[in-house]
This record gives C-alpha cells, sequence and structure tokens, in this order.
C-alpha cells in the first residue's frame, strides 16, 4: 500500500503487478466474511441486527466468491473461499434466515459440480440468482466454457450427467476437476454440521450429491454405502481425457488414480452425513425422508422414460436413513407413503 501512495507523488506511476487486483478483491471478500461473521458472533442477544447484517452482505458475498472460486486453480485459494461459504451456510442456518442459507448451499452446491451442470441438470427451470439478465447463454457455449476452463485445472474425472425427469437420456459428457471434490467434501461437511436447520435445503442438498456420486460412478451396495466404479487413468494423462471429452462414450468415467483413492472416504463422509440423522428431531428428520423419497420418485419416472438405469442413490440413503432410525419408525413411516 506504501508503494501505492508513493506513485501518486510521481508523475508517470508504474504499472499494477499482474493479479494484484485480483489478489486485493480476494483478500477483501475474505476479511469481509470474517468481519461479518465476528459482527453476528459479537451482537448476541440482538438478534434483528444479526439477521440485518447477514442479509446486507449475503448475496454480494456470494456473487463475489463465486466468481473467484470457479477462476481458482490454486488449492490453498479455493480452500479459503469455500471456508467463507461455509461460515455463510453457518450464520444463516444458525440465524433461521432462510433465504440467504438456500442460496449459500446452492452455490456451494455449483460449485460441486462442473460448470454451468446445476442450471441444466439439477435446476433446470430456475434460473441462476446472480446471473444478469438478457438471453441465456447457449448450452453449447457453456460446456465448452467449461471445458476451457478444465484444461486449466486437474481433471480427475470425467462422466456423463445423472438421468432426470426432465432429460432421461443425457448424452453429453462432463469434466470434474480437483476444485468440484473440494467444494463437495465442505458441502458434506456443511450439511452434516447444521443439517437439523437445512429443513427444506435438503432437497437441493441431496439431488446436488445423488449427481456427483453418479458422475464419479459409484455404484450403492447391499448395506447402503457405495462402492468405486469407473475405469482409472493416471494424473499426468487427465488432460487428455478432458480433451477427449466429446468423443468419449457417454455411459464410460473415466477417474484419475488419485481420486480413486479418495472415494472409500467420499463415501464414508455420505454414510455420516445421512446416519447422523438419528440425532434429529423428528421435523427434521421429515425434512431428509422427504427430500429423499422426491428423488426416488423422479428416478421411478426415469426408469420408465428410458432404458437406462436410473440412479439408486436416494433408495440407498433412504436404507441408511431408515437404519439407523428403526427406534421411531412411526415417526417416518407415513412420509414415505406420500410418495
Amino acid at each position: 500500500m506504501n508503494s501505492r501512495l508513493e506513485w501518486l507523488e510521481k508523475h508517470e506511476p508504474g504499472a499494477l503487478p499482474d493479479g494484484y487486483c485480483l489478489s486485493l478483491a480476494y483478500t477483501c471478500l475474505i476479511d469481509c466474511t470474517r468481519s461479518i461473521f465476528t459482527g453476528i458472533d459479537s451482537s448476541k442477544g440482538k438478534e434483528g441486527l444479526q439477521r440485518q447484517l447477514l442479509l446486507a452482505s449475503d448475496a454480494p458475498l456470494l456473487t463475489g466468491l463465486s466468481l473467484l472460486l470457479e477462476c481458482s486453480v490454486d488449492e490453498a485459494i479455493s480452500e479459503s473461499l469455500l471456508n467463507c461459504f461455509s461460515t455463510l451456510v453457518l450464520l444463516a442456518s444458525g440465524l433461521g434466515v432462510g433465504e440467504a442459507k438456500e442460496a449459500s448451499l446452492k452455490a456451494l452446491c455449483r460449485a460441486s459440480l462442473p460448470t454451468g451442470y446445476f442450471d441444466k441438470y439439477v435446476e433446470p427451470s430456475l434460473p441462476h440468482p446472480t446471473a444478469p439478465s438478457g438471453p441465456t447463454q447457449p448450452t453449447a457455449a457453456i460446456e465448452a466454457t467449461g471445458r476451457e476452463k478444465a484444461e486449466l485445472s486437474q481433471v480427475v474425472a470425467m462422466g456423463c450427467p445423472c438421468p432426470t425427469p426432465a432429460l432421461p437420456a443425457p448424452t453429453a459428457t462432463v469434466v470434474l476437476v480437483a476444485r468440484n471434490m473440494q467444494a463437495a467434501k465442505v458441502l458434506i461437511t456443511s450439511s452434516q454440521a447444521n443439517g437439523q436447520q437445512l429443513t427444506q435445503c435438503w432437497d437441493v442438498v441431496a439431488a446436488s450429491l445423488q449427481h456427483l456420486v453418479w458422475i464419479l460412478g459409484m455404484r450403492p451396495t447391499s448395506t447402503g454405502s457405495f462402492r468405486a466404479g469407473g475405469e482409472l487413468v493416471s494424473a499426468k494423462d487427465s488432460g487428455g481425457a478432458a480433451g477427449g471429452a466429446q468423443g468419449a462414450s457417454a455411459n464410460t468415467t473415466i477417474l484419475t488414480t488419485a481420486l480413486s483413492g479418495e472415494l472409500p472416504e467420499l463415501d464414508a463422509a455420505l454414510s455420516r452425513l445421512f446416519e447422523q440423522t438419528a440425532n434429529y428431531d423428528d421435523v427434521a428428520l421429515h425434512h431428509v425422508i422427504a427430500g429423499l423419497c422426491r428423488l426416488s420418485s423422479e428416478a421411478m419416472q426415469v426408469a420408465q422414460a428410458t432404458v437406462k438405469e436410473p440412479s439408486f442413490f436416494s433408495v440407498a440413503k433412504l436404507l441408511q436413513t431408515a437404519v439407523v432410525n428403526l427406534h421411531r419408525l412411526a415417526v417416518f413411516w407415513w412420509v414415505g407413503l406420500r410418495f
């Protein structure tokens, strides 16, 4: 900062270093998120003030953090940005601010999936809350942008999109990068820490995790957990896999050897997320069961519309959730009967 002030006294100030503006924006957003957390934490007993502070800052922070995260190719920077998302989810859940909680979780869900994937496959009927008004960017352009960004990042997996009632037989090929896996871990951790307060947000969280598991080619077991699937390639060949994404089969899942070692940990985290519903109250458990039942109904629609196998994520997680909540079967059994 001192060097910038000295330049003001010169007739011909020097050029700013490359990346200076991005570094400044990154620092400001990180500091702003920490300041919001400190301000809310130090204002205990003033719920109205806390809610207003969060509502006034949540949308701008999410917009800036999302833009920087999408461009990030540095693991440490991505981790810091994702921690900010996690902080916003924690604040919104604790204060019961539904709008901010939903927006923060959706931002994490978007970051956990390939570029443009969330708005095309998970919630295709809903516009991006931070997108500018105007004509929609063509799907081909979005997919091309995603491939270009994947070439700059470490590609860890390549697979096909999860079938949905709107697109029961997708033929595209999508690419997951290391940043997506980082975001997925933070999404699971945040959902586990705030699961009691997620309420209707369980729908979008469960749907996003279902799509992630499908892209990774993970297959369910008889206990409700998942095992790794797909073909393995070395990390040095992952760039070539991304470049040949268009020519690959839509039913093929390709994983790097580095990622294949992380899948058991991912499966364990998913199992803990749904097994901890044993500690939820009856209302929170109803939201989890209802969200999984809706996913199961969509999977049955897919099975009726195409010969392709639907996702069994919802059934597997319903099994895990039911097993740990058998002591209160009467509480949630009627929820499943409605679907």
